[in-house]
């Protein structure tokens, strides 16, 4: 029965009122039981070899002259645990499985490390799970346990591999929802917790949002600009992936080519040709500028200059920033400087001082008769050398007429004079900008009109134009100065162009990790050119506020927006940083037993943070000296004080508690006041039992072999040897071993028989 009872039985004897169970016990027979019934049991019995005897007897004749006698070995059977088997479920998790075992009332689990071997789980299923392992080959062992014949050897030895996958990065797209935002989307990646956004701003990537857990991020308040970005993906235990593919948010949209305009005049004229050549653009700007000269290759430039008799094609066109590009445009410059019979060697153009004009006719036929010039409308004279000093456009017309009398029709030339330079002014910008400043130069010249104009560059030669994109970051000085068709050159003035396109830079001295009271950000703004103008802020998302210095008092992740604007009006990018506090201290509990053990109790301290997390928990036995951990071995017999407590990531403390856990691994002793002899009387028998520990729960006791029952104070009437078997039990569940007393009761006194003798006669 059960592996280790002994049940002896017999059948029942004639005239036998109970029966005598003996046990040799080296050579002597000792007795176990005295009972009226067939059969007795002995529940929990070392191995080993046995002899029992029994003896009926009876109150009137006494015991059986013979005995039964029984020889036997008891051996406890032998626990064999199952085979232990294990599955690998999500990379770094373990299931083992066994079957059930014969004799089993507890299973083990350890995991073996070198030569040391760690219970990671104890009870009656046939399952358990380990969670979170580290990436190395782990070892696990079976036994079985048996409250009776204690725990089994070790099962095989079980080697799960623990390999950690590698994460693989997600395949992202996007789509644009307005001009300000877009959104990026990606697939979904196994072992992944979250998906980390990452901007790539001059190259290198900026972080826009961490441990997203959806599938889709929408991008608002973006600036006219495009913007790539990329996804990664992010495993708790098996860290980040590489990037995905890089997404393009395009935000500047521009399909229009620029717009070129040429200012060279539509019909003929008799003196060179400057055109030059304007362009605009309504988006991006314009890149450059080409033109050609009778279909000959596209040059660069603005401006040129046609002197060649003739019709003379010019194709024009440009290309704005994003590559758009004009169709190309034609116009015609149309030069004729021959006259028809008489030339006359008057300036071309505008001088700065009195002008002689010579007239030199040619007649191939009849050849010149004579020839003839007024001056501004005056009346015609014959002459060919003519002395103009009047300022101004004079006019000289003159013609010939040969000698057959043929009348060339009249020409007419300016002699242009100019003795006063020309006035310059520009179009600069009054204060800073934060983009290229465009300079128009505008010279007036109210006689010969304007040749060229020049302009210097902060120091640097002077070169010819009246449009100045300045790029140049900083103050710029602008010299300028034009010189008309005569010669004369105007004095140079000066001009300060400020540009600043890069935008502040705004520092944070926010503290790094969670903190446990209100923390105060200040925001320090730099700008090395036009300075400052403003910092604004938002805190948690709410709507930015101009300021420098920001309280958090709210608990938890707090999320801090900033960014600042310089005189110029450049904004710098938003950039966000995380404020982290928490005053709350974290809470333990402990899974301690309620009332009291008989074997060493494990304590599992749990502690929980719902804000920066729990830092570590110590705790206390008896007194003793705070140590780490979170599992308490508690050994000694006793009422057993553990104190304990939990501090978070910020550093708060929680205020220490303490339990009792109470430990009882002896069992109660009970003592018997029985009478030492044969009494004539019934006997009162009394039971005291005692505990150090936990304290006597009951206390069972049996007469003559009969069934158990609670009691301290027996009774016994009945004539002859009494068997009484008591023991007790503690609050703990300790039970002592039976003991087995004799109360001997004889109420019958003696008879006694008279022999008489007779005398015989004689």
């Amino acid at each position: 029965m059960n592996g280790n009872d002994i049940r002896l039985s017999w059948a029942a004897s004639t005239y036998a009122t109970g029966y005598k169970v003996y046990q040799i016990v080296n050579g002597q027979r000792v007795l176990q039981k005295t009972l009226t019934g067939t059969s007795v049991s002995f529940a929990n019995m070392p191995e080993g070899a046995y002899a029992y005897e029994v003896n009926s007897y009876s109150d009137r004749f006494g015991d059986s002259p013979n005995a039964s006698a029984l020889n036997f070995t008891l051996t406890w059977p032998t626990l064999t645990p199952p085979a232990l088997k294990g599955t690998i479920v999500n990379a770094n998790n373990v299931t083992l499985t066994w079957t059930s075992a014969t004799w089993a009332n507890e299973y083990r689990v350890y995991e073996v490390t070198g030569d040391t071997r760690q219970l990671v789980y104890k009870g009656t299923a046939l399952t358990t799970q380990i969670y979170n392992l580290s990436e190395k080959t782990h070892y696990y062992e079976l036994t079985i346990y048996n409250t009776r014949f204690g725990e089994s050897a070790p099962s095989n030895r079980l080697a799960e591999d623990i390999v950690y996958p590698i994460m693989q990065p997600p395949v992202a797209s996007l789509k644009s929802l307005s001009g300000t935002s877009a959104q990026i989307s990606w697939n979904f990646i196994t072992y992944a917790n979250g998906y980390n956004i990452y901007e790539i701003i001059n190259g290198a990537p900026a972080v826009v949002a961490k441990n997203i857990n959806n599938l889709s991020y929408t991008l608002n308040n973006l600036s006219y600009a495009n913007h790539q970005y990329y996804v990664t993906s992010y495993s708790n235990s098996f860290g980040e992936s590489a990037p995905s593919n890089t997404v393009e948010a395009k935000l500047i949209v521009d399909t229009e080519a620029p717009v070129t305009t040429a200012s060279a005049p539509a019909d003929w004229t008799n003196q060179a040709v400057t055109v030059t050549l304007t362009a605009t653009d309504n988006e991006t700007g314009v890149a450059g500028t080409y033109y050609a000269l009778n279909d000959q290759a596209f040059a660069a430039g603005t401006s040129l200059t046609v002197e060649q008799e003739g019709v003379t094609k010019v194709s024009f066109y440009s290309v704005d920033k994003v590559g758009n590009k004009e169709t190309a445009k034609t116009i015609d410059v149309k030069i004729d400087k021959t006259a028809p019979v008489t030339t006359a060697n008057a300036p071309a153009s505008w001088v700065k001082g009195d002008a002689a004009v010579t007239l030199t006719a040619a007649d191939s036929l009849s050849g010149v008769a004579k020839t003839l010039y007024s001056v501004n409308g005056g009346q015609y004279v014959e002459g060919t050398t003519i002395a103009v000093a009047q300022e101004g456009v004079n006019q000289i017309s003159f013609y010939s007429i040969d000698r057959a009398g043929n009348t060339e029709n009249a020409q007419t030339i300016e002699v242009k004079v100019d003795r006063t330079a020309p006035v310059t002014t520009a179009n600069a910008p009054a204060g800073w900008v934060k983009g290229d400043a465009a300079v128009t130069l505008t010279a007036t010249d109210s006689q010969s009109g304007v040749a060229k104009t020049l302009y210097s560059v902060n120091g640097g030669q002077y070169v010819e134009g009246t449009t100045i994109a300045v790029a140049q970051e900083g103050v710029n000085q602008i010299s300028f100065y034009s010189i008309d068709q005569a010669g004369n050159a105007e004095n140079a003035q000066t001009i300060e162009v400020k540009v600043d396109r890069t935008a502040p830079v705004t520092t944070a001295n926010a503290p790094a990790g969670w903190v446990k009271e209100d923390a105060a950000v200040t925001l320090t703004a730099a700008d090395s050119l036009s300075g400052v103008a403003k910092t604004l802020y938002s805190v948690n998302g709410g709507q930015y506020v101009e300021g420098t210095t920001i309280a958090v008092t709210q608990e938890g992740v707090n999320q801090i927006s900033f960014y600042s604007i310089d005189q110029a009006g450049n904004a710098e990018n938003a950039q966000t940083i995380e404020v982290k506090v928490d005053r709350t201290a974290p809470v333990t509990t402990a899974n301690a037993p309620a009332g009291w053990v008989k074997e060493d109790a494990a304590v599992t301290l749990t502690a929980a943070d719902s804000l920066s997390g729990v830092a570590k928990t110590l705790y206390s036995v008896n007194g003793g000296q705070y140590v780490e951990g979170t599992t308490v071995a508690v050994t000694q017999e006793g009422v057993n004080q553990i104190s304990f407590y939990s501090i978070d990531q910020a550093g708060n403390a929680e205020n220490a508690q303490t339990i009792e856990v109470k430990v009882d691994r002896t069992a109660p002793v009970t003592t018997a006041n029985a009478p030492a002899g044969w009494v004539k009387e019934d006997a009162a028998v009394t039971l005291t039992a005692t505990d150090s520990q936990s304290g006597v729960a009951k206390t069972l006791y049996s007469v003559n072999g009969g069934q158990y029952v609670e009691g301290t104070t027996i009774t016994v009437t009945q004539e002859g040897v009494n068997q009484i078997s008591f023991y007790s039990i503690d609050q703990a569940g300790n039970i002592e071993n039976a003991q087995t007393i004799e109360v001997k009761l004889d109420r019958t006194a003696p008879v006694t028989t008279v022999l008489l003798l007779r005398a015989s006669r004689r």
